[in-house]
């Protein structure tokens, strides 16, 4: 945990429409099984509000991670954000055996995210889990998780698709990567459902679409350019990858294919390694053209 995160209401701030769900609502996991597609918002809002020198109390897995961990005292410092808000730090003014009291002060924005969407075909449990806190340390802005020919059916009655555990992956891997942002998480029973409600609105917005997939003939910064501002929209498969009808109908709604080089790797690190490389494009100066 390089980040301690409240919600608004423990800084006695007041949530507003379209403010940071959390816990139950941070995923439309229970709707989208029970047989429909579904997703639900959990990005941050556009404004954050300064705290100054607000005390409360930690008595959860917060205060016990700062205790056995970080192993805090009275004078010590923590960095704290606001779910969907701003980040700053917070002076520990007391410990005790079960908790902290902290004197919080909020006086920056949060970060931007990562303009990425995510699609991913759902891996095994403890996998998905896992995956879904590393794309959300990342800051992705959203986690479409979807069914597809090669995963196991059994995976979608898993417990691990529930609202509460992709929230809690969510908001771990933003604890991780130290962001205030959480990723919009949907889950899709049905890969064409998902294909025939995205990609044209993202098209025709600009963004960047990319499938991963073993064995590709280009890189992805053949695809994505160094310096590449657009969002983008990257799919990634299970255990296996996608099979070739599946590849053939990204393709036919303008994705590119795309490969990391020669390993095939677990899904896990896939998306580390695929989103590392992304951050490192966007930072990166455009090729220079030779002047004719």
């Amino acid at each position: 945990m390089n980040l301690v995160l409240f919600e608004p209401q423990e800084l006695g701030q007041v949530s507003r429409a379209g403010d940071v769900p959390t816990g139950a609502d941070a995923s439309a996991g229970a709707d989208a099984l029970a047989g429909s597609d579904a997703s639900a918002r959990a990005d941050a809002p556009a404004g954050w509000t300064r705290v100054e020198g607000h005390e409360l109390t930690l008595r959860d897995r917060r205060a016990a991670h700062l205790l056995t961990v970080v192993r805090v005292v009275p004078g010590s410092r923590v960095r704290v954000g606001v779910l969907g808000g701003g980040l700053g730090y917070a002076e520990v003014v007391a410990v005790d055996g079960e908790g902290c009291v902290l004197r919080v002060h909020i006086e920056r924005p949060p970060p931007p995210p990562l303009p990425v969407h995510l699609i991913l075909a759902v891996p095994r449990p403890k996998v998905l889990l896992r995956t879904v806190a590393i794309a959300a340390s990342f800051g992705v802005e959203r986690i479409d998780l979807t069914n597809s020919w090669r995963v196991d059916k059994s995976y979608l009655g898993s417990p691990a698709l529930s609202a509460e555990a992709l929230g809690r992956a969510a908001r771990e891997g933003a604890e991780q990567g130290a962001t205030s942002r959480l990723p919009v998480l949907g889950v899709h029973r049905r890969l064409m459902s998902l294909l025939d409600a995205f990609p044209e609105k993202e098209r025709a917005s600009g963004r960047l679409c990319a499938i991963a997939h073993p064995g590709a003939a280009r890189t992805l910064e053949s695809a994505v350019a160094p310096g590449e501002r657009r969002p983008l929209t990257l799919a990634v498969g299970p255990e296996g990858g996608w099979i070739a009808r599946e590849v053939e109908t990204f393709e036919q709604r303008g994705f590119t294919q795309v490969a990391l080089g020669e390993a095939i790797l677990r899904v896990e690190a896939a998306i580390a390694a695929l989103l590392g490389q992304v951050q490192l494009l966007r930072r990166l100066r455009p090729y220079e053209r030779d002047e004719p």
